[in-house]
């Protein structure tokens, strides 16, 4: 007699009302991964598609080719993801129920997978931002997304409910299998996949609420701080360190400058207000010795210009030249690397 066999025949002597408290939660999970799979498709026809063919036809779109990458890239992958697990939980339903049911195996399959959602992640914080850029300031995206919001299959949710939805659905999925794992007891043959499939989820929900939101939101701070700041909202830029430092220029001292050094760039202001910015792919840095009249100087260069600085103390002017440069030797290592470089202008 197999060990399944008798696992079997034990899950047959359960409880018919703890069976069928686990035949809820997993008819719960089949429903609402319907009801999630549907609205990707409506992300997919209502929104991404006539975009995609109108950016092929018409010579002005509604959005660039882009802005619509950036807003629906993973919308396809995300769609076969939770059309696969409708299509074996439906299987499973249409055999029948039993106390012995097994799902776990079904999302053991596609769990490598959501990773993609940490992806996904990134991508939604900078995609909200564009979203609102376009909405203030282009008329043609705002009756778009109206007209949108107003079809059947929207039912009332706008392009931003609709596009969080992939984040709440790895929470909402870790929730179910914790229901599913407590209504389900200790001989079942599918308890070894649930906790399985139920610690790798838990990863990656862990993931989508890390600090990768706390570090967009202080970028996006400081656009939102300065007046007529660039965008700085990008899926790779982070803010390294921030400090107040006295400009030198023609030797005049102005102490009023603060300046922002980012992974990819350094950025500084005055009174509240942008002044300008430095890639740092392009940048050196030059230190300065000490004098009777000037201390704890040095420059930020570029083709284009030269910043001097003068730092409060040794150490701050340390702090900010040690990275400055890791940051510079990274960017030019990993553009080596890829082969980047070279080019004409």
């Amino acid at each position: 007699v197999s060990l399944i066999s008798l696992l079997g025949k034990m899950c047959a002597a359960v409880d018919p009302d703890a069976v069928q408290r686990r035949h809820r939660v997993i008819q719960e999970i089949y429903d609402t991964e319907v009801g999630y799979c549907e609205n990707l498709d409506t992300i997919q026809s209502v929104y991404a598609e006539p975009l995609r063919l109108a950016a092929e036809v018409i010579h002005n779109p509604i959005l660039s080719p882009d802005d619509i990458r950036l807003l629906f890239a993973h919308i396809p992958t995300l769609r076969t993801l939770s059309r696969n697990i409708v299509k074996d939980l439906r299987t499973r339903l249409q055999v029948g129920l039993t106390a012995d049911t097994c799902i776990g195996d079904v999302f053991q399959r596609l769990v490598p997978f959501l990773k993609i959602y940490s992806q996904y992640r990134t991508d939604y914080e900078v995609a909200t931002v564009r979203i609102h850029e376009l909405e203030e300031k282009n008329p043609r995206v705002r009756s778009f997304l109206m007209k949108a919001k107003d079809m059947p299959q929207c039912a009332k949710n706008d392009i931003h409910s609709m596009l969080i939805m992939p984040i709440q659905r790895v929470p909402r999925y870790k929730l179910l299998f914790a229901e599913l794992i407590k209504h389900t007891w200790s001989t079942h043959p599918d308890l070894p996949a649930l906790r399985s499939v139920f610690d790798q989820i838990s990863a990656v929900a862990s993931g989508l609420n890390s600090d990768r939101s706390e570090k967009f939101s202080r970028v996006l701070a400081i656009q939102n701080r300065l007046a007529n700041c660039p965008n700085l909202v990008e899926p790779h830029r982070l803010l390294v360190r921030e400090s107040s430092f006295t400009l030198l220029r023609r030797n005049r001292r102005d102490p009023r400058y603060r300046f922002y050094l980012f992974n990819d760039l350094l950025l500084y202001g005055k009174a509240r207000k942008f002044v300008g910015l430095l890639p740092l792919q392009r940048c050196w840095v030059r230190v300065f010795g000490d004098s009777p009249k000037l201390s704890n100087l040095f420059e930020v260069c570029s083709p284009e210009k030269t910043l001097r600085l003068i730092a409060k103390t040794a150490q701050e002017r340390h702090l900010w030249v040690k990275a400055i440069c890791q940051l510079i030797d990274h960017m030019i290592l990993n553009n080596t690397s890829s082969g980047g470089g070279g080019g004409g202008g």
